[in-house]
C-alpha cells in the first residue's frame, strides 16, 4: 500500500503551486476559464462559442488550451460579455476602511459606468 500525499488548497491553485506568472496570466486564466464553465452550462460547442464572441474556431480553441499570451484581458472581458456576462473591477483604496468603487466594465461597446461597490 502507498501514502498518497494530499493538499487541499485554499484559494487559487497557482498560489499555492508557486508558480511565477505574470500577475495578467493568472487573470487570463481565470476568465478563460469562465469561458470553458460557460460553454459547459450552455451546451456550446467550440464553432458556437466563437460564432457567439466573434473570433475563429482555432483561436478559441488555442486559449482553452491555454495559449492566451497574445490576448489582451479587455478582449477576453469582452468575449465574457458576447457570452453574456457583465463585468465588473472593484477598486479598493490602499487605507483601510476605505470606500469600495466598483468599475463596470462595458462589454458591449462604449463607456464604462462606475458606480460605488456594495
Amino acid at each position: 500500500m502507498t501514502d498518497a500525499i494530499t493538499h487541499i488548497t485554499e484559494g487559487s491553485i497557482f498560489d499555492d503551486a508557486a508558480f511565477d506568472f505574470p500577475p495578467d496570466h493568472r487573470i487570463k486564466a481565470e476568465l478563460v476559464d469562465e469561458i470553458s464553465r460557460r460553454m459547459k452550462f450552455d451546451g456550446l460547442t467550440q464553432a458556437a462559442a466563437a460564432t457567439r464572441m466573434g473570433i475563429a474556431q482555432p483561436d478559441l480553441s488555442n486559449l482553452l488550451r491555454g495559449r492566451f499570451r497574445g490576448c489582451s484581458v479587455d478582449r477576453l472581458t469582452g468575449m465574457l460579455g458576447r457570452l453574456g456576462y457583465g463585468v465588473d473591477i472593484v477598486l479598493r483604496p490602499p487605507e483601510a476602511g476605505g470606500e469600495l468603487r466598483t468599475v463596470r466594465v462595458n462589454t458591449s461597446g462604449g463607456h464604462p459606468a462606475a458606480a460605488p461597490a456594495r
